[in-house]
C-alpha cells in the first residue's frame, strides 16, 4: 500500500473528529509542532518564544489545551487564561502561526495521549492535504526550550527512520530539591538506556514525549498515539520501532524545565516528587542493578534461555526480526522489572558508583572518580552503540568521562 493510501485510510477510520477543523487553518506551512498544554502558567510563553524558524518555511504550532474531566479548578482557570491569551495572540514572536484547540474536558484515562493524538491527527491531515512541506510531525511539551537547529536536525535521516528522539537535558536551580530529584531521575533514565545498549537491545532510546518527531506515514501506519493518561510516548515509539528505525539525535539538546507535576500518573514530574520525598529519608534506590542488563544480554544472545524457539525462520535476519518484534520495548521493560523485583533489587547512585565501578568503566566505558557531593548540572558523554554518544547529567564530581 502506498504511503498516501496508508494515511488516507488512517484519517478515514482512526483519526479524531477534531481533524474536521482543518478547514479553519488557511495557508501552507513548512513545519508543524504539536504541544499539549494543561494548567500552564506564564512560563509557556518562554517555550513559544524558543521555537526556531525551520528551513522549509513557516511553522504551524498546534496547541491542544486540555484537562481531565476531574481537573482541579486552579488548572481549569489556567487553561481558560491560556486560551484567551492564545486566541488574542495567534502569532509567536518569530512569526509562527498558533492554532489553538480547546479540549478542557478529556476522559481521565485518555489524558495527554488523546491530546497528543488530536494535535498529531490534525498535523497528519494537513500533510495529506499537501499543506505541509515537511514529512515530519514534531511533538513536544509546554515546559521546554527548543534548540536553534530543532527542525533541521531530522533533515539528514535515512528513509527507513520512522522516529527521531532529540537529545535532552533537564535544567533548573541546582540547589532546588526538585531539580536534584529530577537529576536523579534523569540519571536513572540514561543508565537504563545505556544498559539496554550494553545488552545489545534495539530499544536503547529514550521515550519522552517532549523529545519526539516521527514521519507522517509511519504515524499513520501504527494508528497514532495511544489514548492513555501516561506512557503514550513509550507505546507510540514501541509501535514505530516495528515499522522503521528509531534514531537518537546527538545535536543541540532540548532543555526541559525541572518542575514538580502531577499532571500525569507517572513520568518525570511524578517521579521527581517521589524521589524528592525519598531523598529526605536517605539514599534513593532508583537505579537498575548491573546484573539486570547482564542477564538481558545473555537472553538476547541466546533467546532459547527464555524459551523462545526460532528454528522455523531460515535466516539470521528473519530470526532477529521475529524475535525483536515479539521481544519489543514493552516486553523488555516488563522482564527487566521482573528481574528487579525477584532477583536484583535497585541500587542508589552512590551504591552503583561505590560497588559496581567495573560495570561503569568496563561495560559502559566510563572513567569514574568516587567523590559524592550534592548534585549539580554537569554534562558528559554517555557511550552508546555505533560510536554515538548521549548527554548525561551526573553527580557534581562523579566525573564520568569518555
Amino acid at each position: 500500500m502506498q504511503r498516501k493510501d496508508i494515511v488516507g485510510k488512517y484519517l478515514a477510520l482512526y483519526a479524531e473528529q477534531d481533524t474536521r477543523i482543518l478547514e479553519q487553518i488557511d495557508g501552507e506551512f513548512g513545519h508543524v509542532l504539536v504541544i499539549p498544554a494543561y494548567g500552564e502558567d506564564a512560563q509557556f510563553e518562554e517555550t513559544l518564544a524558543s521555537i526556531p524558524c525551520g528551513p522549509l518555511g513557516q511553522v504551524l504550532v498546534i496547541v491542544v489545551v486540555n484537562a481531565p474531566e476531574n481537573a482541579p479548578s486552579l488548572m481549569l482557570d489556567r487553561n481558560q487564561k491560556l486560551l484567551q491569551h492564545l486566541f488574542a495572540n495567534p502569532v509567536t514572536t518569530r512569526g509562527h502561526r498558533i492554532f489553538c484547540i480547546d479540549r478542557s474536558r478529556v476522559p481521565p484515562k485518555q489524558g495527554v495521549g488523546l491530546a497528543r493524538k488530536i494535535g498529531c491527527d490534525i498535523a497528519l491531515k494537513l500533510w495529506h492535504a499537501g499543506k505541509l512541506a515537511s514529512p515530519w510531525i514534531h511533538c513536544t511539551d509546554a515546559d521546554v526550550m527548543l534548540p536553534t537547529d530543532y527542525f533541521s536536525q531530522v533533515s539528514g535521516c535515512d528513509d527507513n527512520v520512522a522516529a527521531w528522539v532529540y537529545a535532552f537535558r533537564h535544567v533548573g536551580d541546582a540547589q532546588d530539591h526538585i531539580q536534584q530529584a529530577t537529576m536523579l531521575h534523569e540519571i536513572a533514565l540514561r543508565l537504563y538506556v545505556a544498559g539496554l545498549a550494553f545488552a545489545g537491545s534495539p530499544h536503547a532510546y529514550h521515550a519522552i514525549g517532549s523529545t519526539m518527531a516521527f514521519r507522517a506515514h509511519a504515524y499513520a501506519a501504527v494508528r497514532g498515539f495511544p489514548k492513555r493518561a501516561a506512557g503514550e510516548d513509550f507505546y507510540l515509539l514501541n509501535k514505530l520501532a516495528k515499522v522503521g528505525a528509531i534514531q537518537s539525535g546527538q545535536d543541540q539538546p532540548i532543555l526541559i524545565r525541572s518542575r514538580p507535576s502531577l499532571r500525569v500518573p507517572f513520568g518525570t514530574g511524578p517521579a521527581a516528587v517521589q524521589i524528592a520525598d525519598a531523598m529526605t529519608r536517605g539514599d534513593v534506590p532508583n537505579i537498575y542493578h548491573p546484573n539486570v542488563f547482564r542477564t538481558l544480554k545473555s537472553w538476547l544472545l541466546d533467546p532459547s534461555e527464555i524459551g523462545v524457539d526460532l528454528t522455523q525462520y531460515p535466516t539470521i535476519e528473519m530470526k532477529q526480526r521475529a524475535f525483536h518484534t515479539w521481544f519489543d520495548a514493552f516486553r523488555t521493560m516488563k522482564m527487566i522489572n521482573e528481574l528487579r523485583d525477584t532477583r536484583f533489587p535497585n541500587l542508589s547512585v552512590e551504591a552503583l558508583i561505590r560497588d559496581h565501578r567495573d560495570y561503569l568503566e568496563n561495560d559502559l566505558g566510563f572513567r569514574t572518580n568516587l567523590r559524592l557531593l550534592p548534585l549539580t548540572p554537569v554534562t558528559f558523554s554517555l557511550p552508546s552503540g555505533g560510536g554515538n554518544t548521549r548527554e548525561f547529567i551526573p553527580n557534581k564530581t562523579d566525573r564520568f568521562d569518555r
